[in-house]
C-alpha cells in the first residue's frame, strides 16, 4: 500500500506558475493595552447584584429627600398657624380682618346703579359685617347706636351722599392688651362733592349759590383714621372713625369765614356719622297715652283712699247711714302732686329737642298741647297752649334747639281759693347760633366781621325760669310763664362787656324768647329810651315789608 506524499507547506504557500496568486490580506495589528476593548455583559455595573445595589441606594436617597420636603411643609404650616394665633402680629388673623374690610369697602357700599358693575355684592358686604362685627358693636357712644346694621347704614350714606371713589390703606398701628386688640389704621378717602352732598350734609348753604357752585364737582382726598377694637372672641366690639373735613374743604373754600359757616352746621355727628343721629333718651310715647295713664293711676288711688275713709267712718261712728263722701283737701293735694309733677316732666320730655315740624314729632307735640292745656277760647291768648306752640315754633325757626332740659324744680304751691296750683321750675336751653339767627335776631351785627365769626356756629346755654299754673279741679295747664337769660348766655360766649352790650342792644329778643315774630307786645331785655325803641321797630317793619315785596316779585 502506497503512502501519499505529504505536501510541503512552503510549496503550498508559493504560487505555482500554472495558477494565479490570490491577493494577500492585510494582517491586523494587535491593539495596545491602552485601548482596551469595552466589555459587553451586564452594562456599566458588570453585574446584576451591583446594579440592584445602586438602584436601592438611589431609592433611599429619593425617599429621604421626600421626607425632608414633608418636614419643611409641616414646619411651614406650624409657623403659619402660630402667626395666625398671635392676633396682634402683622400677619395675625385680626389684621387680616382689617385688610379684608378695606378690600370689601374700598369703593363704598355696592349700590346698584345702571351701567355700573360692582365686584362685591351688597349681600356679601352685609354678611361680612355680621361675621366680623359683634352684634352689639359700639358705633356711637353718646347716642347709643350699636350693631352692624348701623354701620351698614352709615356706609350706605357715605356711598350715596358723596361720590365714593376709593379708600387706600397707608399705615397701621397694633396695640395688644390683656383681653383685647386695638388696630388703628391711617388711610385716604377720595370722593367727589355732589349736589346731593349739599342737600344732605350742608343744607344750610343751599341759598349761597356761589359757594355751592364752588363745591359741586370738586374731588377731595382727606385723611381718615379707622380704629377697630377686638374683644377676646375675635369680634370687633367698638368702631371709631376720624376724618379731616377741615383740611379737605380748606383746599376748596379759601375764605375761613365761609369754611366755618360750611362746617359749623354740617349734619355730621360724633364719630363722623352723617345725618341727624341723636336718639331720644326715652321711647316715643303719645302724649295722650301719658296723660290717660296718669289720670287712671290718680283715679285708682283716689278710689282706694275713698274706700278706706268710708270703712273707717262706718267702723267708728256706726250711726251714719249712707256713704260718706268727705275727702280731706290735704290728702287730695298729696295725691295730685304726682299728677301735676308728671305733667311738668312730660312737658320737658316732649320738647327736649325743640319743636319739630318735619316729622311725626310735630303731631305728638300738638296733641300733647291740646290735651294738657285749657281748651281754646278759655285760655289767655298770650299764655295758653296756642301761644306756647307759636313760641316754640318761632324759637326753633331762629335758633337750632339742640337740648331743652329741666335743672331743678320747687315744691307745688296751692291756691285753694282760685283752685289753682303753681309749679316753679328751672331749665336750660342749648342753642346753636346760625346765619339765620344773626339775620333774624341780631341783624345789626352782620356788619361786624369779628362778631359774625365769633357768633356764627357757636353754642350758647341759656338758663330759664318757668312757672306752670295748673287748675286743680281739671288738671289742665292754664298758662306757662317763662323768663330766659340771653344776656348771661351771650356774656359767657363773648366775655367782653362792650361786645355784649352791642350785641344785645338791638337784639330782637323778649323775656320768653324771640320778639321779632312775637304775637303780642313784648318787654325788651335791655331797656332803651322810647324814641330808640320806636326807631328800632320802624326799621324792623320796613325791613320785613321790603323782604315781603322782594319775595312777591
Amino acid at each position: 500500500m502506497s503512502r501519499d506524499p505529504v505536501p510541503d507547506p512552503i510549496a503550498q504557500r508559493e504560487p505555482s506558475p500554472s495558477r494565479p496568486t490570490p491577493p494577500r490580506r492585510k494582517s491586523k495589528k494587535k491593539k495596545t493595552s491602552s485601548t482596551t476593548k469595552k466589555s459587553r455583559g451586564w452594562g456599566p455595573f458588570q453585574s446584576v447584584l451591583k446594579e440592584r445595589s445602586v438602584d436601592f441606594n438611589l431609592t433611599l436617597d429619593v425617599q429621604n429627600l421626600q421626607q425632608q420636603v414633608r418636614d419643611l411643609i409641616t414646619l411651614r404650616d406650624v409657623l403659619s398657624t402660630r402667626s395666625m394665633l398671635q392676633r396682634h402680629s402683622p400677619n395675625g388673623s385680626l389684621f387680616h380682618v382689617v385688610k379684608e374690610y378695606f378690600h370689601v369697602f374700598r369703593t363704598g357700599w355696592a349700590v346698584q346703579e345702571s351701567g355700573r358693575k360692582r365686584l362685591v355684592g351688597e349681600q356679601h358686604q352685609r354678611q361680612f359685617l355680621h361675621s366680623v362685627m359683634d352684634p352689639e358693636v359700639d358705633v356711637d357712644v353718646d347716642n347709643g347706636l350699636r350693631g352692624p346694621d348701623v354701620m351698614a347704614e352709615q356706609i350706605i350714606m357715605y356711598s350715596t351722599f358723596i361720590k365714593f371713589i376709593r379708600t387706600t390703606l397707608q399705615s397701621y398701628d397694633i396695640v395688644a392688651a390683656d383681653d383685647s386688640i386695638v388696630i388703628k389704621t391711617h388711610a385716604r378717602l377720595r370722593f367727589q362733592v355732589l349736589r346731593k352732598t349739599i342737600e344732605k350734609i350742608f343744607p344750610h348753604v343751599i341759598g349761597d349759590e356761589c359757594l355751592v357752585a364752588q363745591l359741586v364737582g370738586q374731588e377731595v382726598e382727606p385723611a381718615i383714621g379707622l380704629t377697630f377694637f377686638f374683644n377676646s372672641d375675635g369680634k370687633c366690639c367698638r368702631y371709631e372713625m376720624d376724618m379731616d373735613f377741615v383740611g379737605a374743604f380748606a383746599s376748596i373754600v379759601k375764605d375761613p369765614v365761609k369754611l366755618e359757616i360750611l362746617l359749623g352746621r354740617a349734619l355730621i355727628a360724633e364719630n363722623c356719622m352723617f345725618g341727624v343721629l341723636k336718639e331720644p333718651r326715652y321711647p316715643q310715647i303719645q302724649a295722650g297715652t301719658l296723660l290717660e295713664s296718669a289720670l287712671e293711676d290718680e283715679r285708682s288711688r283716689l278710689v282706694g283712699e275713698l274706700e278706706k275713709l268710708r270703712n273707717c267712718t262706718k267702723s267708728d261712728a256706726g250711726v251714719l247711714h249712707g256713704p260718706s263722701v268727705f275727702v280731706p283737701t290735704k290728702v287730695t293735694h298729696i295725691h295730685n302732686d304726682a299728677l301735676f309733677q308728671r305733667i311738668v316732666d312730660d312737658y320737658y320730655l316732649v320738647f327736649e329737642n325743640g319743636y319739630r315740624s318735619t316729622d311725626n314729632q310735630e303731631h305728638v307735640q300738638a296733641d300733647f298741647i291740646s290735651q294738657i292745656f285749657v281748651p281754646s277760647g278759655m285760655e289767655d291768648p298770650h299764655k295758653g297752649g296756642k301761644y306756647v306752640q307759636t313760641r316754640w315754633r318761632v324759637l326753633c325757626e331762629c335758633f337750632d334747639v339742640l337740648e331743652f332740659k329741666q335743672t331743678s324744680v320747687s315744691s307745688i304751691e296751692y291756691n285753694d281759693q282760685e283752685d289753682m296750683c303753681v309749679i316753679r321750675s328751672r331749665a336750660s336751653y342749648t342753642l346753636q347760633l346760625t346765619l339765620r339767627s344773626l339775620e333774624l335776631v341780631f341783624p345789626h351785627v352782620l356788619s361786624n366781621r369779628s362778631l359774625v365769626i365769633a357768633l356764627a356756629g357757636s353754642l350758647i346755654v341759656v338758663p330759664s325760669q318757668l312757672m306752670f299754673t295748673i287748675e286743680t279741679e281739671t288738671g289742665l295747664v292754664a298758662h306757662v310763664e317763662e323768663r330766659m337769660d340771653f344776656v348771661g348766655a351771650i356774656a359767657a360766649l363773648l366775655q367782653n362787656r362792650e361786645a355784649v352790650s352791642f350785641v344785645m342792644s338791638q337784639a330782637q329778643l323778649s323775656l320768653d324768647g324771640v320778639s321779632c315774630f312775637s304775637p303780642y307786645p313784648v318787654t325788651p331785655i335791655l331797656s332803651s329810651p322810647p324814641q330808640l325803641r320806636r326807631e328800632k321797630w320802624q326799621r324792623v317793619l320796613t325791613y320785613r315789608k321790603s323782604a315781603q315785596l322782594a319775595r312777591a316779585q
